[in-house]
């Protein structure tokens, strides 16, 4: 059975290598930024190919200087006041400058690490999404625009007509966002343009009050735009040449942006609708400028029905003659006839009056509409009262379908009931309502289709209205399914949650980015992101969710592994420390054993100082296991691994565990059959078997059970990729078991950490675990501990499975015979007092011994010697030249020249790994007079 930890370990080298594959195959922006100097540290692909820029143009830079003017305050604010606060940004919004000028919409999505800094930032673009919601708000405003203007003033009485233009200025100026509208015509005599009816918005003086008349050579680039039918614009009055007159007119009313749009009758420019932007730039574009056009053609024709109602006062002679120079279309209906219409027809619908004159006005309607036009017609010429503005549809000479909107006017022709009809053309008017119809298809298109989840509710809950991904997310498969069963009570995980969100809604009007969970249909729960506004008048509340389950669970994630990879991080540096001081504290206690040893040899047992002398010995050997120990857990002692039976190696050993654990514990021992082969230095199997033994005889209070037993593990990479720390391959198993006390969660996070201990004060020294683990790693193996408070513990380590192969014979070196030599020894010893020590040593022992400081005087000192050098005895790591490099020059210059090297810190120079190589001498610091003669001994005889 795979452990709970085995299940939920992850290997951190793999998953950080997936995370930067995922990070440079995104299709969304991710960046890290340094929140402390707003600059960027690192973006992936999509950043840079979004925005157009290469990394060494981002990198470093500030990215305040890339965001749009208007979006600068509100982002650092973001950054001072939440990021640096160490508070999430959710669909925080801005735009970013690209390198060829333009700005894209980014939504951002970012995670700061105060402690480092650092905010880990993902962005998606949204700038298509952001064009089509003003696309729709401004279709949406166009749309009530020009409603607006042909319901509310197209049949305003004659005596309401100037203060029906004046409101309909303020409309128009409000839509366009202009603070100065106003009417001017043209007077073509005098070559002047007169305004004569404005609207000016609060604090903005009148143009009117200081020059009501425009001289046309003032106006020169205008006129010549509008003989065109144009709109002129002038985007920015200050990037006209100064000594253009305008400039100077519009400078001196403290206009910045200005657009002018043609009033035209029969082809021809009679005036223009202005609109002026004073003390800001306002900008337009087509969107803007066509409702505009629309709205100056509506205001064209209302002016001309106040002239035409004017007209039939007079005479009906009189009225015939200046209705027949109309510029507007306009026809005398009796008994289903056109009595008179004017010169205007023949724009409007093809034909010459003439052709029309006494002919039924239906054959030139639209087959669907006659009989509705023909009825009111009749009903009117009875006397019933009908409203006199109604759309219909005409046919034009040559097929066209026009809608026109007639302004009928009873009247009495030649002494009979008539009716006078204002014909005006909503052609474009209609397109312009067929366009936002179907624009309001294409957000219901959008409404539905859309991937964030969207809906109207009542107060309560209620659904009004959701779109598909809201139904998915609550776990329907339809929108109809949702809206039939959906329970708002039951959807909430927290109904606390709710209660607190209809507060805060009914408190600030809405609610963004707010975070909780909820219980689809099948009971699963899903995190969500929750966003609403609230329309008290109205009863509901409108507003959008979007399910942030998958990043909630890569937050959780990116937490675990950042915790694996600050544990790893932590054991390594405390292995370095470890390794460092071992070093340093080896050369003290060479010396401390050498001279003691040699002082030894010169006070015999009766001497009251040889018992202080062998004191002084015990306790620097002592510390000698202490820091070897320290080095195992540094990983860099110095080993001799060799190809063993785990299963033989072990059960050598019963006899003596058992003897260490006590008769109280029963040692049960399981080795598995066929064991595979693992290449182990053997003692420190022997070191680990005792470390885990005494730890489990303390944990057992009485009487109690220790089971040792081998196996043998296959980790896939599917395994490990699931299970930290584990490692692909085959693996020999070497389990620990005891049925003792127990660790707890607290206890087993700290359980290899150097001088970490539960014991009492002198009963540990807390490097027991450590040095195990240390072991353990520098075989290139892997440890897992399981245990729970109250029944007992198990650790299992796992070592790679090794091919048999024959091992190199080891000296077998007696620490009772000590023989001398008179062979010449070059010794190379950076610490002074240990190259004094091991000098005296071996001259004691009778060799020859030429003593150098450094590599360099080791080479002079070869050059000198007349003689033959037997053994070359050298330090591995030393400031000018490392050991193995001194011996292959001098072996280069006595080719016999036998080799031993020593250290006290690390093998990895002469041994690959910390493994010491086949046929290479070593002896490590510190080291006995026995152990020193015995090792020249063997090195110079073999």
């Amino acid at each position: 059975m795979k452990s709970t930890r085995e299940q939920t370990e992850v290997n951190p080298k793999q998953s950080q290598e997936e995370l930067d594959e995922i990070f440079s195959m995104s299709i969304d922006l991710i960046c890290i930024a340094d929140i402390r100097t707003a600059t960027f540290v690192k973006v992936n692909p999509a950043f840079k190919e979004t925005l157009g820029y290469t990394e060494g143009e981002l990198l470093g830079e500030s990215f305040l200087n890339f965001i749009h003017p208007d979006d600068i305050e509100p982002t650092r604010a973001v950054v001072e006041k939440k990021l640096r606060q160490g508070e999430k940004v959710i669909n925080f919004e801005n735009r970013y400058r690209c390198k060829d000028g333009s700005y894209r919409w980014l939504s951002w999505v970012s995670h700061p690490r105060p402690e480092r800094g650092l905010t880990y930032a993902l962005a998606r673009d949204i700038t298509e999404q952001k064009q089509t919601e003003a696309r729709l708000i401004g279709q949406e405003a166009v749309q009530r625009l020009l409603i607006k203007l042909s319901t509310d003033f197209i049949n305003v009485p004659l005596n309401r007509i100037q203060g029906a233009i004046t409101d309909m200025l303020e409309i128009v100026g409000k839509f366009a966002g202009m603070d100065r509208v106003y009417i001017s015509t043209h007077d073509l005599g005098r070559g002047i343009s007169t305004i004569t009816n404005e609207w000016c918005a609060k604090g903005v003086p009148s143009a009117m009050d200081r020059r009501k008349d425009i001289p046309f050579n003032l106006l020169a680039d205008l006129v010549e735009v509008h003989k065109k039918g144009r709109p002129f614009y002038l985007p920015c009055v200050m990037e006209m040449p100064k000594v253009h007159g305008l400039r100077s007119y519009l400078q001196d009313r403290g206009v910045q942006s200005m657009l002018a749009i043609p009033l035209m009758q029969e082809g021809f420019c009679i005036g223009f609708l202005g609109m002026d932007a004073v003390g800001k730039i306002q900008a337009f574009d087509d969107m803007n400028i066509t409702p505009l056009t629309l709205a100056a053609g509506i205001i064209t024709n209302i002016t001309a029905r106040q002239r035409a109602e004017e007209i039939l006062r007079e005479s009906e002679a009189k009225y015939k003659l200046l209705v027949e120079n109309s510029n507007e279309l306009i026809l005398v209906a009796q008994d289903g006839l056109i009595r008179f219409v004017n010169g205007k027809s023949y724009d409007f619908l093809g034909y010459r009056p003439e052709e029309l004159t006494d002919k039924p006005f239906s054959d030139y309607i639209h087959p669907e509409d006659r009989k509705m036009v023909l009825e009111r017609h009749l009903k009117r010429l009875k006397g019933e009262i009908l409203p006199g503005v109604y759309p219909f549809r005409v046919i034009h000479r040559v097929g066209d379908e026009r809608w026109v909107e007639v302004n009928a006017v009873m009247i009495q022709w030649e002494g009979r009931p008539a009716t006078i009809n204002l014909l005006n053309d909503i052609t474009r008017r209609k397109r312009a309502d067929d366009a936002l119809r179907a624009s309001e298809k294409k957000y219901q298109s959008l409404f539905h289709n859309s991937q964030v989840a969207l809906f109207r509710t009542h107060v309560d809950g209620r659904l009004i209205e959701i779109n598909q991904r809201y139904a998915e997310m609550a776990g329907y498969s339809t929108v109809e399914a949702c809206m039939a069963e959906f329970v708002p009570g039951r959807a909430w995980a927290d109904p606390g949650a709710r209660l607190e969100l209809v507060r805060i809604l009914k408190e600030k009007g809405g609610v963004s980015d707010y975070e909780t969970k909820i219980i689809r249909r099948d009971g699963t729960q899903a995190w969500i992101l929750f966003s609403a506004t609230l329309f008290p008048e109205q009863g509901f509340i409108e507003g959008s969710i979007m399910d942030i389950t998958g990043r909630k669970q890569a937050e959780a994630e990116q937490e675990k592994l950042q915790d694996q990879l600050t544990q790893a991080q932590k054991m390594e540096s405390v292995g370095r420390l470890a390794g460092g001081v071992a070093h340093d504290f080896n050369n003290m206690l060479g010396v401390i054993l050498g001279h003691t040893e040699l002082a030894l040899e010169q006070v015999q047992p009766p001497h009251p100082l040889h018992t202080d002398l062998k004191e002084i010995q015990k306790a620097a050997q002592r510390s000698a296991d202490l820091t070897k120990q320290l080095l195992t857990f540094a990983r860099k002692q110095i080993i001799s691994p060799q190809v063993l039976d785990l299963n033989r190696t072990v059960k050598n050993m019963i006899s003596m565990l058992q003897r260490l654990i006590g008769e109280d514990i029963d040692l049960i021992w399981k080795p598995a059959k066929n064991l595979w082969p693992v290449k182990m230095d053997p003692s420190q199997i022997d070191q680990v078997l005792a470390n885990l033994c005494v730890n489990a005889r303390d944990a057992i209070t009485g009487v109690g059970k220790l089971t040792i037993e081998t196996g043998m593990k296959t980790f896939d990479e599917d395994y490990c990729r699931e299970h930290t720390g584990f490692v692909p391959g085959d693996f020999v198993l070497l389990a620990v078991s005891d049925d003792g006390c127990g660790m707890d969660r607290q206890t087993m996070d700290k359980l290899f950490e150097p001088f970490f201990t539960t014991k009492g004060v002198g009963k540990g020294t807390g490097l027991g675990l450590a040095t195990i683990y240390g072991i353990v790693k520098q075989n290139n193996g892997f440890i897992n501990v399981y245990s729970e408070p109250g029944r007992g513990t198990t650790f299992r380590i796992y070592i790679p499975r090794s091919a048999p192969e024959e091992d190199t014979p080891k000296m077998q070196a007696s620490a009772i015979s000590m023989p001398g030599g008179s062979e010449t020894i070059l010794l190379v010893e950076d610490e002074a007092a240990i190259l004094q020590m091991t000098r005296m040593m071996l001259e004691r022992k009778g060799y020859r011994v030429l003593p150098a400081g450094s590599p360099t005087e080791a080479l002079a000192q070869a050059q000198a010697h007349e003689g033959v050098i037997h053994l070359l005895m050298t330090d591995v790591v030393m400031p000018e030249m490392n050991g193995r490099d001194l011996a292959g020059r001098l072996t280069a210059l006595y080719p016999g020249l036998k080799l031993l090297f020593m250290s006290g810190y690390t093998a990895n120079v002469i041994a690959h790994q910390g493994i010491l190589d086949a046929g290479v001498s070593f002896i490590q610091k510190p080291f006995s007079m026995a152990d020193l003669v015995l090792q020249v001994r063997g090195v110079l005889d073999a």
